[in-house]
């Protein structure tokens, strides 16, 4: 690694937080409650909202209404985009255009203000994502995300340790952060998910009408 900055306080909001997220992304379409999440997670209340709010402020996750005092969260369409882009470019087809794949994140100058740590981290991860498959250097990030680079690094190496982002060394001295394989697995439910529902309209159609849809 070509940069080792001082060692800093972990990242343990962030940890936390995405372990939060994969319980909704492992969640089906209706979505999962934040009493469900707290009793799965362990993590108290105000953490569990905390991370929802985060997430969902910066379009990872949306909320729905069950009824007039409940609502449940899930994976929001912005993040099934970005996810389903990433894997047409990785399979060199055609990609969206990145302000239609991010669309709806806060607004540029909230984010930089904002101390939240989940949020820094989703705005440093969405940039790695709109790189090209080669990604993107440590200074690239430091300058476009505008935190310090000490905290840049530090939520990229998070990042790679909860296996989103990679590192790759390109000449001995600097790496370059690239996305890992991780994000395609939300696609690849996302479509899974999609073709079941599919073959259960066609059986059902079919022991109705006798015929195939």
């Amino acid at each position: 690694m070509s940069y080792q900055p001082f060692k800093a306080k972990s990242t343990n909001t962030l940890v936390k937080a995405e372990a939060i997220f994969q319980l909704v992304a492992e969640q089906s379409e209706q979505g999962i409650t934040l009493k469900q999440l707290q009793k799965l997670s362990g993590q108290p209340r105000t953490t569990v909202h905390r991370a929802l709010m985060s997430f969902t402020a910066m379009n990872w996750l949306e909320q729905t209404a069950l009824d007039d005092r409940s609502v449940c969260w899930q994976v929001s369409p912005a993040l099934l985009r970005l996810a389903f882009n990433f894997r047409r470019k990785a399979l060199g087809g055609h990609t969206l255009n990145d302000q239609m794949v991010i669309e709806g994140v806060t607004a540029m100058h909230a984010i930089e203000q904002n101390k939240d740590v989940t949020i820094k981290a989703v705005r440093v991860f969405q940039l790695v994502a709109s790189a090209p498959l080669t990604g993107k250097t440590l200074d690239e990030l430091q300058y476009q995300s505008g935190y310090a680079r000490t905290t840049t690094y530090r939520l990229l190496c998070t990042w790679e340790r909860l296996g989103w982002l990679k590192s790759v060394e390109v000449d001995g001295r600097s790496d370059r952060w690239c996305m890992s394989e991780k994000l395609l697995a939300l696609a690849h439910q996302y479509q899974n998910q999609r073709l079941q529902m599919i073959h259960q309209i066609k059986e059902k159609y079919q022991s109705v009408a006798g015929e195939q849809l």
